[in-house]
């Protein structure tokens, strides 16, 4: 049974953020990285569980070919993700984020 992605507004612009910061860094791989968060969320709907608890109810689901995580806890039916963080960010620059969506 395929799982309902919910992105929240934070991670839609880790994700819009990111991918701008790569499109400047070289042509089209911005685009590269769109794929590989895709990708990401795809497997996580296939197979939420794929990924083992972190924190509490949350799950980080880490792309292959960049550095970053998927951050989201399963809800039912629908995955709710509420970050996607680069593995080299300081993890109390999101814990708030968490803190609040794990209530």
């Amino acid at each position: 049974m395929k799982y309902t992605v919910l992105l929240s507004q934070e991670a839609e612009w880790d994700i819009y953020e990111s991918f701008h910061w790569y499109e400047m860094q070289k042509s089209s791989l911005g685009d590269s990285f769109e794929k590989a968060i895709n990708d990401g969320l795809n497997a996580i709907s296939q197979n939420p569980n794929i990924c083992q608890l972190k924190y509490k109810k949350l799950r980080i689901f880490f792309t292959k070919d960049f550095p970053f995580g998927i951050h989201y806890f399963i809800d039912k039916k629908e995955l709710k993700v509420i970050a996607v963080f680069h593995t080299s960010k300081d993890p109390s620059s999101w814990d708030e984020r968490i803190k609040k969506n794990l209530r």
